[in-house]
């Protein structure tokens, strides 16, 4: 269904910056480098992590260690909330069916347009009150609330020695995936895994 909840977030850098003398520019894009970026990324990720925590909710990273994830959130709630790329591709060729055209022969740019469209016509279908009410009743088939997320923590914070061993197993991890690539890694490159 158009607007399904979803299961990331994005980090907006806007291009705008006040400078120490209260200036206001532009961002020097030339230094957001391939470093900066990702390890901008990485501190959102570790700002949210601390905000769904804060919440009561269970966080650990996804299956490439870079995103924050509730983890009490059931797999049938992710499969049933994550299926819009399924329906707008399934109602794209169900229209290309109907106007004759068989979907395996089309050109890419013609896929791509009619994708755009199905896409487009989905968004138009429902209102934001149905979507809401659609919502509710999936999820009360799956017999899942959003509310069972919340104090689904411990309510005793993890001891130092815990977390810098949670923090050391993801970092030995990253890195040891990153020195599958590249055999010398800069002092940049070393804090997106810290």
């Amino acid at each position: 269904m158009a607007g399904d909840p979803h299961y990331h977030l994005h980090n907006f850098i806007p291009n705008l910056v006040v400078t120490d003398d209260g200036r206001v520019g532009s961002i020097d894009s030339k230094a957001l480098t391939t470093h900066k970026v990702p390890e901008y990324g990485a501190f959102f990720q570790a700002r949210l992590a601390d905000r769904l925590r804060s919440l009561g909710l269970r966080i650990g990273l996804d299956a490439d260690g870079e995103a924050a994830v509730a983890l009490d959130i059931p797999e049938s709630a992710v499969t049933t909330f994550s299926k819009r790329d399924r329906q707008v591709e399934a109602d794209a060729q169900r229209y290309a069916r109907d106007l004759a055209m068989d979907w395996d022969e089309l050109s890419l740019e013609r896929k791509q347009q009619i994708l755009h469209e199905a896409s487009a016509a989905g968004r138009l279908r429902k209102t934001k009150e149905d979507t809401h009410a659609v919502w509710r009743e999936q999820i009360a088939e799956l017999g899942w609330t959003p509310e069972s997320l919340l104090g689904a923590a411990s309510a005793q914070e993890p001891t130092t020695a815990e977390r810098r061993e949670t923090a050391y197993a993801a970092a030995s991890a990253s890195l040891s995936a990153e020195f599958q690539l590249n055999a010398v890694l800069d002092a940049q490159r070393l804090r997106v895994h810290a």
